[in-house]
């Protein structure tokens, strides 16, 4: 899910992705990934560091001790710079998101790493930096090999130190870089995404990341997140289309670069408030311009946002994703560390309830998921969410047990993501009764009741609403999921952007009988989906019927710029009219045209 950074223009003035692209038509712009949400303009600067490009380069038999002394000083340095970096950070980061630094600490102070440099040094008389490139770029070629992902994030890790330890030997002239690039005020350019390049020579982060190519369940993209750096993974053709101090547009909540953008564009940028954070945005209890009060709960995925959405007085955390500890280490966390972690996740919360969303891994690009020991043909509909779970019942039971000692006390919800029925959410209750009576047995406290919902992403979970009302406690509606799925189109897909850059109308249709079903029955429903971004897409929502809104908490202070403008008298007709359209590109078309009563039957 993309959202928009504390310096996104505002929702009342800023118009939908199409209308962007007017602006920018004449500018060159390249889609990627979105790793990181939010938008920066800022030159580029590029730091794609080639390690093929050191080759094998030998040196004299008389210069090795120097070249080892070189080395030493090098990792002592590269040492001293990481463990100023996890200070610096300290405060901004969660004890999991930390430990990345704390395995390249490690890998700086690997015996295998050092010998083998080393050895290529004594024994084969290679310069430094070729004998560095080499043990890197063998690791990196092996491991790329492999199904694992975790093998896979050891390489870049490896990359990543070797990469710092080179930067020791020849470190980029400050006098070579602009005032802006020195200051850090730039949007880093590389092949891959490395924590390496994340911060400038004081530590102090970048403004924007893009890159070629990268995974977003690396480190170095959970940092960025964690961080709040907009960062774009995947760029394809981004290295040959840059170019040192060129102006660019990332927008890594809509998920393109554009460079060096036209004045209409920079000026439209430029002219929008920048406000320093989400603090006294005002989440909670928001009102349409007509008086209509529409609920602003936080979606977030790490401490740093449940931070940011207590500062901007959410009314809730109506999703919490619990991913992030099971990414980050090879392996599972504990029950005691997941207990922590939630904990920390509600004390951050500042008393307002926290709806934990069960794991709901991805799959990465072989098919494989966690804990399973075959890829998937087909992970999209495959072993996806709460069959993930299920499929795992220890998996399963951990997580429970670690919530329910976490909530006690504590205004605490549980979500079961991906259900189709009432067999998902069944079997997730009864593993819930038996997690709480086997932690009774070992004479710990669990909490006696938690609310448990459902994340509605299925075509079929809205079809059997009725069915899972009567049952579950609450329900969230995943817009970008269902969409995904009832379109059966990729969201990730370059070639299908333009089928996600407003509601399909078919899907309004689904939503607006959820929306019907739910209130009759008097059940909450919550919507969720960066699609609530997109000022034209909340007001049609808002006209359908929906009252409580989940965005990311840097979203919220254009979502309530919306809200303020946002008339029901206006929405609610534009929203039948759109319901009336048989494809995306007639939305538009009957909203403008609905004033002139051209199609009012």
């Amino acid at each position: 899910m993309h959202s928009q950074s504390p310096s996104e223009p505002s929702g009342a003035d800023r118009g939908a992705p199409s209308d962007l692209s007017v602006t920018t038509r004449r500018a060159v712009s390249l889609r990627g990934q979105t790793a990181s949400p939010g938008i920066v303009l800022a030159p580029l600067h590029l730091k794609d560091f080639d390690l093929d490009a050191l080759g094998g380069r030998r040196i004299q038999r008389d210069r090795v001790e120097r070249e080892l002394e070189r080395f030493r000083a090098a990792l002592s340095g590269a040492e001293q710079q990481l463990a100023a970096l996890r200070q610096s950070v300290a405060g901004r980061l969660s004890e999991a998101d930390l430990r990345i630094l704390d395995t390249h600490l490690a890998l700086l102070q690997d015996g295998v790493f050092i010998a083998d440099v080393e050895r290529l040094i004594l024994e084969k008389h290679y310069a430094l930096e070729a004998a560095i490139a080499k043990v890197v770029g063998d690791f990196d070629r092996i491991f790329k090999l492999v199904q694992s992902e975790r093998l896979r994030q050891n390489a870049v890790d490896l990359r990543d130190v070797g990469i710092r330890v080179l930067r020791n030997l020849a470190p980029e002239p400050v006098e070579q870089r602009s005032a802006a690039l020195a200051q850090g005020r730039y949007v880093l350019v590389a092949r891959e995404l490395s924590i390496v390049d994340m911060f400038s020579l004081d530590n102090q982060h970048v403004a924007g990341i893009a890159t070629e190519e990268g995974s977003l369940a690396a480190h170095a993209a959970i940092f960025a997140r964690s961080l709040g750096i907009p960062t774009l993974v995947g760029v394809k053709g981004l290295l040959e289309k840059a170019s040192e101090g060129l102006p660019a547009l990332l927008d890594a909540s809509e998920g393109f670069i554009c460079f060096d953008p036209d004045e209409r564009l920079k000026a439209q940028f430029q002219r929008q408030p920048r406000p320093a954070g989400p603090t006294g945005v005002g989440g909670g209890q928001r009102s349409t311009r007509d008086g209509v009060e529409v609920e602003l709960s936080a979606v977030c995925g790490s401490l740093p946002e449940v931070e940011l959405a207590a500062r901007a007085q959410a009314a809730r955390i109506s999703v919490y994703r619990t991913e992030l500890l099971f990414l980050i280490d090879a392996e599972r966390p504990s029950r005691e560390a997941l207990v922590l972690h939630y904990r920390a996740v509600l004390e951050a919360a500042a008393g307002a309830p926290v709806t934990f969303r069960l794991l709901s891994h991805e799959a990465d690009r072989s098919g494989s998921r966690p804990g399973l020991e075959r890829p998937e043909a087909n992970p999209q509909l495959g072993l996806r969410g709460v069959r993930h779970l299920l499929a795992l019942p220890a998996l399963l039971e951990l997580q429970l047990e670690a919530l329910l000692l976490a909530a006690a006390g504590q205004r605490a919800r549980l979500a079961i993501p991906f259900v189709v029925d009432l067999g998902d959410f069944r079997a997730v209750r009864d593993a819930l009764v038996a997690a709480r009576q086997a932690l009774k047995k070992e004479g710990l406290a669990p909490v006696d009741d938690i609310p448990l919902g459902v994340v509605l992403e299925t075509p079929a979970s809205l079809w059997g609403l009725e069915d899972l009302c009567r049952e579950a406690d609450f329900g969230i509606l995943a817009l970008g999921s269902l969409s995904e799925l009832a379109l059966c189109a990729d969201r990730g897909s370059p070639a299908l952007a333009a089928r996600f850059e407003r509601l399909h109308p078919f899907v309004l249709r689904a939503v607006e009988r959820a929306l019907q079903v739910a209130a009759e029955r008097r059940f909450e429903l919550t919507l969720v989906g960066s699609a609530l971004e997109r000022p034209k897409d909340l007001e049609l929502v808002v006209g359908l019927g929906a009252r409580r809104l989940g965005l990311p908490p840097v979203a919220f202070g254009a979502a309530a710029a919306t809200l303020a403008e946002l008339r029901l008298d206006h929405a609610e007709p534009k929203a039948r009219a759109a319901l009336r359209a048989g494809r995306i590109e007639e939305l538009e078309f009957r909203a403008e045209n609905l004033r002139e009563g051209y199609l009012a039957r």
